[in-house]
């Protein structure tokens, strides 16, 4: 359920448990940003189910500007 190290979205929403307090990767496509002040909200897929995962980024993390463009 792990690629090149990245947790698959399928598997938190099965085990979130084991995974809070933990820092993980995930990857996949952006299917939706919004930017909101100093925040941006990205619907994440990886293809793992059909949920997507809302990751909320600030705007110190890298590329924070570029990808809230859009």
């Amino acid at each position: 359920m792990s690629y090149g190290g990245r947790v698959r979205i399928a598997r938190i929403y099965q085990s979130y448990e084991e995974l809070v307090g933990q820092t993980i990767r995930v990857g996949g496509w952006a299917k939706s940003t919004r930017a909101q002040a100093n925040i941006l909200f990205v619907e994440l897929n990886d293809g793992s189910t059909f949920n997507g995962l809302q990751v909320v980024v600030d705007k110190s993390a890298p590329g924070f500007a570029e990808a809230a463009k859009g």
